[in-house]
């Protein structure tokens, strides 16, 4: 129990180490069902330390030992989980659709509503948002049923990503702002500060709603930088260069995509890198940096080449079009524009943009 309070509260060395010192008593013990329970805060305490390989090891070891539906249950719904953070959809879905028959097997509504919402997360990855808001919904109806309201805050909040990859803006914002309260009501301000984040994407890039965007992502900010989460601090940082871009303010502007890049860096998680690249593109060309701009815009196109990451691929390539239009390569523009076009495809970021951009040149 003193592990797991240290991982809710992300004190992830604290929590490691007393789950450890649990798993050794417990094995010299032989006591199957506790080294399932050590296994289960390990691999947690991994997959949310971004120590990916480690939670999975633990948790497939801690699942073969599982001597109940329900202790079995709760160790393959996290490695669904697990498996999902490393993009092993199949057999993420496989883990997750086990532990949900395993707690129902059990009559474990709980658990059966975090099943429910763990294959909401990996539809979504896997490019279903309908099917995940499903998903989704049938949770948040379960954890309302039973009284659990962490579990409603985390669907109702994943359920807002969904229907914002689907198109239907007001519901991911009516979402958001529930789960915001939701979090916010149990003192949660882990939960709260990653809602914050993502609504503050929604406030700024299509409502044009700065003022709720900043204050969101300062707010996050805040929490982020107080129990050091580089990547929570990269994101946010990111929304408000872009805030602040729009805004005119552009030294500032460049500020926070010079901390966000350091973060990224120390947090070696590249494809918030793209993000903030992509950023700094934008804020380059709005300086007049022509060359800057371009160069930040093919750096994030390669890595996102490297990383499989089609979706931005257009909206880079058409802003080195406009960087080559403002340095007056306008032969430069025209093709790399027209590539834009033709890499137009369903799941294309801020998709509007590039025929936007294609038209200017």
């Amino acid at each position: 129990r003193a592990a797991w309070h240290s991982a809710h509260t992300d004190r992830f060395d604290e929590a490691r180490s007393v789950a450890s010192e649990a798993l050794t008593i417990d094995t010299v013990a032989g006591d199957d069902s506790a080294i399932g329970e050590d296994r289960l805060v390990l691999g947690m305490v991994g997959l949310w330390s971004g120590d990916l390989a480690a939670a999975v090891d633990h948790l497939r070891e801690g699942a073969a030992l599982a001597t109940t539906a329900a202790q079995q249950g709760q160790l393959r719904r996290a490695l669904g989980s697990a498996l999902s953070a490393v993009q092993e959809y199949e057999e993420a879905e496989r883990e997750a659709q086990a532990a949900l028959e395993l707690f129902g097997d059990a009559d474990d509504r709980r658990g059966e509503a975090e099943a429910l919402g763990l294959l909401g997360v990996i539809t979504m990855e896997r490019g279903d948002a309908g099917q995940a808001v499903s998903y989704y919904d049938r949770a948040v109806m379960l954890c309302r049923e039973i009284g659990y309201r962490h579990g409603e805050a985390v669907n109702t909040a994943n359920r807002g990503n969904a229907l914002w990859y689907a198109g239907r803006i007001p519901g991911a914002l009516t979402s958001f702002g529930e789960a915001i309260d939701l979090f916010r009501s149990m003192g949660n301000r882990r939960g709260e500060a990653l809602v914050q984040a993502n609504a503050s994407s929604i406030h700024h890039s299509v409502v044009g709603d700065d003022v709720t965007a900043a204050e969101y992502s300062r707010s996050a900010l805040d929490y982020f930088v107080e129990v050091g989460n580089e990547d929570g601090a990269a994101q946010v940082l990111c929304n408000l260069a872009d805030i602040e871009r729009r805004a005119g303010h552009l030294t500032v502007a460049a500020e926070h995509i010079r901390d966000g890049l350091a973060a990224v860096e120390r947090a070696g998680n590249r494809w918030l890198e793209v993000q903030l690249l992509s950023s700094d593109a934008q804020l380059k060309l709005a300086a007049g940096d022509h060359d800057g701009a371009d160069s930040a815009a093919r750096a994030a196109l390669s890595l996102c080449r490297e990383l499989g990451l089609s979706d931005f691929e257009a909206g880079l390539l058409s802003v080195s079009g406009l960087a080559k239009l403002a340095a007056g390569d306008d032969t430069g523009a025209q093709s790399a524009t027209a590539e834009a076009v033709r890499l137009l495809s369903p799941g294309t970021d801020q998709d509007y943009l590039v025929p936007y951009r294609r038209g200017l040149v």
